[in-house]
């Protein structure tokens, strides 16, 4: 099966170029071609898609358009060496949180218009792509200009601005699945030549795949999201070019975050079935500001402001045990919620000659990350224990728990980055960050007993565990409540310095080779150990990045050909690792060294009859070179969720009657779904084809769109199910085939 979705994602990369090959005619005389400088923003220094060396996947206004996305999730089909599962996403092989189950910081930056989006709001509230002008996905270390959580990269989200001229447009979409987008834009002018705004709205709902036969609800994947978005431009004519630009974005979201599918088999799972007796609720809200203002100085000098703030709260409460019911009760409701806030500042200042550009400043935040859970749970004991009372192994208690913590964080950095031509073939890119950060952490945990083994006692003396003979069970299940339970408090503080240094040769004017080195870092942080009740720190961790590249363009600017490659040595890897056979007996520790390495090719074409292609191809190692910790050794494993290969090929098309049409096909490879790379929980490989096709006139357009069209099965996340005893699985599958209908229209 794996070769032959490889080799039709093969055949495909080769016939949108076979294609491009025939039609590649030159431009009839008077006909010129001009393709618009994309700049990438992410860099902060002005740079075009084709003036930097970083590895960057650049997604236009119209490319958006002509494709059935609507949301964040879904361009990283479209990029080469990038995967998108649940709500998060994976750059070369690394995911965006990492492998510290959210005890550190993130490893991919987010942002909207310069304000953060961190790890959950994104996972929880999603992010949708209505009324976007691009969206960056710039792969490898981003430190030395984005500083902490990009590590792996940064995806950087530009909406659309606000315009002195009256501008509109909605879209109106239904699927199956009872699937529905209703969305809508308008801006102008508020004062002409002075004060502009542009207001958007999007609300998305569906019932999703899977079906509660417990409950007999086929919406138990449903989602339900509601995006308001309000800018302002602030450009007064005499005012030296000066400009402002202020934005606040409110998403509110109902859906259900633990819509699992269960079965005993691989291929039971993609019968989409849950049997919770308890509906699983809730509720979220993001709210993202940010102020933008440039102020030209002297000649090719501009100063810059960016100051943002975001906002995420949640409340969830699901069904504990995850079966059809509980021992003796209808509902074993647990809930958990988050707050978290962020606020930060960059001034930076930008400057340009003819033979150098640089970029400096000042960037400060503080931010706080907070959650808190309770109710009951089942809590499986640890597998020496049963056998000591003759109790089944394995063997589960109800314990109750109340808990809660704060992670504060505070960030200050100077950095610069620079350009300079050596001479006009030869240039030399610098660039270095110094960073501190400080984090705080406060937490408080609460368990107790509420069902045991009341009659079970201990059969043998154990003096090695302190268990005298005749000691009973709910007596060493109350001390290992009591050991959990616990209030404790950390702090650390860390300084860095993170360099970056590249040279860029210039073949021709539209031809360059580049080599690399830059450092990736993440700061340390404090950990939980919830079994032992403790505080634990950690350290920080570091990638040394090395990297060659290629940029070109062909035949009149028609063609552009991009490629890179890359390996990285990563020092102090942070790994949240499991002590004993206890779930909740884990922590953040520096165990690992790891290597990866790959490439990514991405190649587009632009026709003056109205077709344009692209195609992309990535490949990633990743392996963990030295990871033990205690007896147990993963070395020379691989990192989860982080498929070896992806293929992507498209096609666009728009006619002059007014017939357009797009298709996309992507191909990602076998992934691990745990470092642990058990053979029996991996995420399988998937080929997934999109389509649009329509018909536009003036300022209105219909169509029919497609998901998934071949209806491929793939799972985004896989685990062992211990608590529900009715399975072997639990797994959050893939979205089915999907086909729906669209009107938009446009002033």
């Amino acid at each position: 099966m794996k070769s032959s979705k490889l080799l039709t994602s093969l055949a495909l990369l080769s016939t949108t170029v076979s294609l491009f090959a025939q039609s590649s005619t030159a431009p009839a005389e008077g006909q010129v071609f001009e393709l618009e400088e994309f700049i990438v923003t992410g860099e902060k220094l002005g740079r075009t898609l084709q003036e930097t060396q970083t590895s960057v996947s650049f997604f236009s206004a119209s490319t958006l358009q002509n494709t059935p996305v609507t949301s964040i999730g879904d361009v990283f089909k479209m990029s080469a060496n990038t995967y998108a599962y649940d709500g998060n996403f994976s750059i070369r092989g690394i995911r965006n949180t990492g492998l510290t189950n959210s005890e550190g910081s993130e490893l991919a930056t987010v942002l909207l218009d310069g304000a953060r989006v961190d790890s959950q709001m994104l996972t929880l509230d999603g992010l949708t792509l209505w009324d976007i002008e691009q969206v960056e996905i710039l792969r490898g270390p981003q430190s030395t200009s984005q500083g902490r959580n990009s590590l792996a990269g940064a995806v950087v989200v530009t909406t659309k601005q606000p315009t002195f001229d009256w501008t509109g447009q909605m879209r109106a979409t239904y699927a199956e699945l009872e699937t529905y987008q209703l969305a809508a834009a308008v801006g102008g002018p508020i004062v002409d030549d002075w004060l502009a705004f542009r207001i958007s709205v999007d609300q998305q709902l569906s019932d999703g795949a899977i079906t509660n036969t417990t409950r007999n609800e086929d919406d138990w994947d449903r989602t339900d999201s509601l995006t308001v978005r309000g800018k302002l431009l602030f450009a007064p004519k005499s005012w030296n070019g000066f400009t402002a630009r202020l934005m606040y974005q409110q998403s509110e979201s109902d859906f259900n975050d633990r819509a699992y599918a269960y079965a005993n088999d691989w291929d039971g799972l993609f019968d989409r079935l849950a049997w919770e007796n308890t509906r699983n609720e809730f509720d979220g809200r993001s709210r993202l500001a940010s102020l933008i203002m440039e102020q030209p100085l002297w000649e090719g000098w501009q100063l810059s402001s960016t100051t943002s703030w975001s906002d995420f709260t949640s409340s969830s409460s699901y069904d504990g045990d995850r079966t059809p019911s509980g021992p003796g009760q209808d509902d074993l409701l647990y809930g958990y919620g988050y707050d978290n806030k962020n606020l930060s500042e960059e001034l930076r200042i930008l400057g340009r000659g003819h033979t150098w550009r640089v970029t400096g400043g000042l960037y400060l935040a503080t931010e706080e990350i907070s959650s808190n859970s309770s109710g009951p749970f089942f809590y499986t004991l640890p597998s020496a224990y049963p056998p000591l009372f003759g109790l089944p192994n394995p063997s589960r208690v109800l314990l109750d728990n109340q808990s809660d913590y704060a992670i504060e964080t505070d960030n200050a950095a100077l950095f610069f980055n620079g350009d300079w031509d050596i001479i006009p073939e030869l240039t030399l890119t610098v660039g270095l960050r110094l960073d501190y950060e400080k984090k705080d952490r406060q937490t408080n945990q609460n368990v107790s007993l509420l069902q045991g083994f009341p009659d079970a006692v201990s059969l043998v003396d154990v003096p090695s565990l302190g268990i005298p003979a005749g000691t009973p069970a709910d007596i060493l299940i109350a001390g290992l409540a009591a050991q959990a339970s616990s209030q404790d408090s950390g702090s650390e503080d860390f300084y860095t310095v993170l360099p970056a240094i590249g040279l860029t040769y210039n073949i021709t004017e539209k031809m360059s080779a580049g080599i690399s080195y830059s450092q990736g870092y993440r700061s340390g942080g404090v950990s939980f150990n919830m079994a032992q009740g403790r505080i634990v720190p950690f350290d920080p961790e570091f990638t040394h990045n090395f990297e060659l590249s290629f940029r070109s363009q062909w035949l009149d600017d028609r063609v552009t050909l991009n490629a890179n490659t890359f390996y990285a040595l990563w020092e102090d890897q942070q790994i949240s690792y499991q002590y004993s056979s206890d779930v909740y007996d884990s922590e953040v520790v520096n165990a690992a060294e790891s290597e990866y390495y790959g490439f990514e090719i991405e190649l587009k074409e632009w026709f003056l009859n109205g077709w344009s292609f692209y195609q992309n191809i990535g490949y990633t190692h990743t392996n963990f070179r030295d990871f033990n910790v205690g007896a147990v050794s993963l070395s020379d494993n691989e990192f989860p969720q982080a498929p070896h290969w992806t293929l992507g090929a498209g096609a666009n098309y728009r006619h002059d009657s007014g017939w357009f049409g797009n298709a996309s096909l992507t191909y990602i490879d076998n992934a691990w779904a745990s470092e642990k790379n058990e053979p029996n929980l991996y995420l399988g490989e998937r080929l997934l084809l999109d389509a649009k096709l329509g018909f536009s006139l003036d300022h209105w357009s219909v169509y029919v769109f497609g998901t998934n069209l071949l209806d491929d099965d793939y799972i985004n996340r896989l685990w062992s199910e211990t608590a529900n005893a009715g399975s072997t699985y639990g797994a959050i599958v893939g979205r089915p085939r999907v086909i729906g209908v669209g009107f938009e229209a446009n002033y």
